[in-house]
């Protein structure tokens, strides 16, 4: 039970970290056609929560109907 819960924390920690990555990259990728305004960073932060809320409703459908180890590293794949 403890390693399940160490590999879902794991999981969790790997999968926010990529995000916030992926995040940091798309302001250096618009940066040199769009600048680093407040309109580009408010637009990169909405793009990006919205994918997650998406992702989330999406992930946990599939949680619903197929709780286990096997689907979370689907989904995450």
């Amino acid at each position: 039970m403890l390693a399940r819960s160490a590999l879902l924390r794991a999981a969790v920690l790997v999968g926010g970290a990529s995000v916030m990555v992926v995040e940091i990259l798309g302001s250096r990728v618009l940066a040199p056609t769009f600048g680093t305004t407040l309109h580009v960073w408010s637009a990169l932060i909405t793009v990006t929560l919205a994918a997650l809320a998406i992702g989330y409703a999406w992930g946990g459908r599939i949680a619903d109907r197929r709780p286990g180890m096997a689907a979370l590293i689907v989904v995450i794949a």
